[in-house]
């Protein structure tokens, strides 16, 4: 009996030391495994159906019917290349390797990332960095002067993340690709000096936002001068159909030669696009490869970039009365409604989006897109998208926070109140800890970062408000007191 109550003890000490190490890192990623791990399964995918409408349940089925559908969204390149003016005079066609920048890279891993298909990890690459500096930076060189890379670079394997729904529904998961770290190298390196290119030629849209705080702080303002003016305002929130995975190869290295990039870079990134293969892992079962024909390289360090340059473009002809934001594929235009023709103007800054979709052969997803009004009063106005017409939402959800027509956020209070409390309360059933110190830690890590998102937007003024966002922090702290007991 002592030597039980010994090794409870020890493990409960190790337990308490485990937990705390996970609170201390500041490592967001490494909380949520640890609250994940205790509250799904392994794998994170349930059973899923396919298109019969019988149930999969093995991972080496599930990972197969997930590969085929991640390669169904694709959109095969109808050979039309579209005609884009230059737009700089401006050209980057030589990225330079250095061993300083490869080592400056090497050093900044993050040692927890896992390995890639080539099996090394970032931790073995961060203890060798001052060993790897110099031939890396070679190996870089030669891939970018002969516009070739290593086969196994263009190899990635996903990782299947439900996003909400039905969870035995495969469109309801999104893949997380894990690429070679080594190439992730090499891509950030060509990264930051074509971002330094970019910024230098101002060939980024203004209109593509840094923030999702600072998008929304300046429609709010745009809005509410408009509402202090009794006037309305249109907002046409746009969604693109399977964004990041539609982007035609051929017609991204063309808008690529739009904006000044030639030369080697350019035939180094068409190489990079090209011939890629994707499989899904669930568990210890991996499905068959399948070959990537358009989209950026998920999880990529340059395709988030790539991706950015793609729809760049897309503000060129929507007309100077509209005014439009961008943040990655989250599209809204909007407009100040004071006559018919304020409208039609909106109707037609649609029209050319739908157009430019067409053109470049983008899918937007009409079903999901809609219109919300903002005023004293309800526009009349109606708009359709390829002539399906657009319903109108009384609430919109805009980058996360929802907002009425009349700029108020009382359904922003209550879904973050609602969200709010079962989060602090998963933090009392994942930690064995009891200790009022590291948990109050966990809740400022898991809890206040989602109550504080956006809040330069939407903080409250109305002391019914305050009290209500305040509860959530006192509903956990009255638990806290509980569990001690």
């Amino acid at each position: 009996m002592l030597i039980k109550q010994k090794c409870c003890a020890l493990i409960k000490e190790f337990t308490k030391q485990k937990e705390e190490q996970v609170i201390n890192s500041n490592n967001l990623g490494l909380f949520y495994s640890h609250i994940n791990k205790r509250l799904v399964s392994e794998t994170g995918v349930g059973v899923l159906k396919d298109q019969s409408g019988s149930f999969v349940h093995s991972d080496s089925m599930k990972a197969e019917l997930l590969n085929q559908y991640l390669s169904s969204v694709y959109t095969n390149d109808n050979n039309c290349i579209p005609d884009i003016a230059r737009r700089t005079s401006s050209e980057l066609n030589d990225i330079v390797f250095t061993e300083a920048m490869v080592l400056q890279k090497l050093k900044n891993l993050k040692s927890k990332s896992s390995a890639g298909p080539d099996g090394l990890k970032s931790f073995f690459l961060k203890q060798l960095a001052h060993s790897l500096g110099l031939p890396l930076s070679i190996l870089f060189t030669i891939s970018f002067e002969l516009s070739s890379l290593p086969d196994i670079w263009r190899v990635a394997v996903a990782s299947p993340i439900f996003k909400k729904g039905l969870s035995s529904d495969v469109r309801k998961y999104r893949p997380i690709s894990l690429t070679c770290i080594v190439c992730k190298v090499m891509e950030s390196i060509v990264k930051d000096q074509l971002m330094s290119y970019l910024l230098k030629n101002k060939l980024i849209t203004k209109h593509q936002q840094h923030s999702t705080c600072s998008q929304l702080i300046e429609c709010v303002n745009d809005w509410s001068l408009a509402l202090n003016s009794r006037q309305n305002v249109d907002v046409i929130y746009i969604d693109f159909n399977k964004a990041s995975d539609c982007v035609v190869h051929s017609k991204l290295i063309r808008k690529l030669e739009s904006y000044g990039v030639t030369g080697r870079l350019l035939l180094w990134l068409k190489d990079f696009l090209s011939n890629s293969t994707q499989a899904v892992k669930i568990g210890k079962h991996r499905s068959s490869f399948n070959k990537v024909v358009s989209g950026v390289p998920q999880r990529s360090v340059l395709g988030p970039l790539l991706f950015l340059l793609f729809i760049n473009d897309i503000v060129d002809n929507l007309g100077h009365d509209l005014t439009v934001k961008l943040y990655a594929d989250d599209v809204k235009v909007y407009s100040v409604i004071d006559d018919i023709g304020s409208s039609d103007s909106l109707q037609s800054g649609i029209n050319s989006l739908c157009d430019w979709c067409a053109t470049w052969q983008m899918k937007i997803n009409a079903s999901k897109c809609f219109v919300f009004n903002i005023g004293h009063s309800c526009s009349t106005a109606s708009y359709n998208i390829d002539n399906t017409p657009l319903p109108v939402s009384t609430v919109a959800n805009d980058l996360g926070v929802n907002i009425a027509p009349k700029l108020r956020f009382s359904y922003r209070y209550d879904n973050l109140v609602a969200k709010a409390k079962p989060r602090a309360s998963l933090i009392l059933r994942c930690f064995e800890c009891r200790e009022p110190a590291v948990l109050f830690r966990a809740f400022t890590t898991f809890v206040r970062p989602a109550v504080e998102y956006c809040s330069p937007v939407w903080a409250p003024v109305y002391k019914g408000d305050i009290n209500l966002i305040e509860s959530v922090q006192r509903h956990f702290t009255k638990k806290l007191n509980r569990a001690r007991q």
